[in-house]
């Protein structure tokens, strides 16, 4: 027989009033607990933004012997067209020329160049395509006199060569890849090398010692972490970014192989800085919408104001706004940037896209220089250019600031008239423009070569024009045809 079991209601309703006391004291204590808000959750995401930048980065160079590598000699036999002739000084000429012929040594779609020292023939560099550079001369190391060219590998991949004149043997002692600047970046009153290459701008610098035949390099890119990294000569500062879409920062070198930051208040005398203060859009430009300078050159000893002993300078440079690399014309300019002796400044953007040769010349006046520049047409294998003449305006002398007078540009398609209603040139220009003297005339004037109407013949048969500024325009003075068999 089964025992019955009995519940006691009693025991039962205690233990439920004991459950419900203990949920209504939880309930309370929850309501009294402070509050978090989504603000108050720390992010991941908020953490990675708050990165800070370095105040410094301490640079580690790295020394290698020049190679001193001597020019070969170049024969007569080997020479083509003469495609551009510039003499540098008295002992060094530069010249860019075609081959007689074209064979695997030297392959046909290049540009060739060779120097002439001492009547003898090196050959120097060639250029993928129509020529892109020239020859300059400078001084690196105080006394120490280098000459400098480039080499057009492809569409991204260009390579500076520095070679010195040892016993009137040229000898290569560097080879950089990307374009070089030449800049006192230290200020120390010794000029250093920078060097910047890729669509993602990544920048080195160089330092020459002549007495221990080295070079030293730094990668900013490789040793500051940073992901962009450029250099502005005219501000003397490289702009550095380490994050995608950051705005860049400002650095300057100091002596100590250092970068440190710029601060605001170095910026404060800065007419640049002042005129982007108004801006506040500025800071918030992303890094694909800013220009990359593909190639930038100072050019030095310059007499453009007619005041002083030829201490104006002048820095021109090729923007490119395409980030993609494909260097399209329509998407670069050319920005002429010009300092006078005395330390005001100017500048002049040149609407024609291309490698270009860098001329000075008397042309508006006798106490002063105009720039000459002759822009190669891009993606032209037939040697077209572009040419403009620039006459530069000192403080005062007809405005209260310094100014650019552009007084010829031939990039666009209407024929450019003489001051008698003469076309100054028939056809396309082509390379070779060159600075004359003119008999019993106070002024120098310019040689335009081109190609005729609707020819398209060797580049070698070209006509010439020798147009002279009279003060209320230009004039042509003489007309030639040269034929090359």
């Amino acid at each position: 027989m089964k025992k019955k079991k009995t519940v006691n209601c009693r025991n039962i309703t205690a233990l439920m009033f004991f459950f419900l006391l203990l949920m209504c004291t939880a309930c309370a204590e929850k309501q009294n607990e402070p509050k978090t808000t989504v603000d108050d959750i720390p992010s991941e995401q908020g953490t990675q933004n708050a990165s800070s930048t370095p105040d410094t980065i301490q640079l580690n160079f790295s020394a290698q012997d020049f190679s001193n590598i001597p020019l070969s000699i170049l024969d007569d036999s080997q020479i083509g067209n003469i495609v551009n002739s510039k003499k540098i000084d008295d002992m060094v000429t530069y010249v860019e020329y075609l081959p007689k012929e074209f064979n695997e040594e030297n392959p046909e779609g290049y540009t060739y160049s060779y120097i002439e020292v001492s009547g003898i023939k090196y050959a120097l560099s060639r250029s993928l395509g129509v020529t892109w550079y020239d020859l300059t001369k400078t001084t690196l190391a105080e006394t120490d006199t280098v000459y400098i060219t480039n080499e057009l590998h492809g569409a991204s991949y260009v390579v500076t060569i520095f070679f010195v004149i040892k016993e009137k043997t040229p000898h290569i002692i560097s080879e950089i890849d990307g374009f070089a600047q030449i800049s006192d970046i230290d200020e120390n009153g010794t000029k250093e090398v920078v060097s910047t290459v890729g669509t993602v701008p990544d920048t080195s610098i160089y330092f020459f010692d002549f007495d221990k035949q080295t070079v030293s390099t730094a990668n900013i890119n490789e040793q500051s972490g940073a992901e962009y990294s450029m250099y502005d000569a005219t501000t003397n500062t490289f702009s550095l970014a380490f994050e995608p879409n950051q705005n860049p920062i400002a650095y300057v070198y100091e002596t100590n192989e250092q970068l440190r930051e710029k601060k605001k208040k170095d910026e404060e005398n800065s007419k640049s800085e002042d005129m982007n203060l108004n801006n506040i859009e500025n800071s918030d430009e992303p890094l694909w919408a800013q220009p990359i300078e593909e190639h930038g050159q100072l050019f030095t000893g310059l007499n453009l104001d007619g005041i002083g002993d030829h201490d104006d300078e002048a820095y021109v440079s090729l923007y490119d706004w395409d980030h993609n690399g494909y260097g399209r014309y329509d998407a670069s300019e050319l920005v002429v940037r010009i300092r006078f002796g005395t330390g005001d400044t100017t500048a002049h953007i040149v609407h024609a896209v291309g490698s270009y040769q860098f001329y000075t010349a008397k042309l508006f006046s006798k106490k002063k220089d105009a720039i000459v520049l002759e822009v190669n047409t891009q993606y032209a294998n037939s040697g077209l250019v572009s040419v403009c003449a620039l006459d530069v305006y000192g403080t005062g002398e007809v405005d209260p600031f310094p100014s650019v007078v552009e007084r010829l540009n031939t990039t666009g398609e209407a024929p450019i008239l003489s001051a008698d209603g003469e076309k100054l040139y028939a056809g396309g220009l082509i390379q070779g423009t060159t600075i004359t003297d003119i008999e019993n005339k106070p002024l120098q004037g310019i040689v335009l070569h081109s190609s005729g109407v609707g020819y398209s013949g060797p580049i070698g048969d070209r006509e010439s024009q020798t147009i002279y500024w009279n003060g209320d325009g230009w004039i042509v003075l003489e007309r030639s045809e040269t034929k090359h068999n």
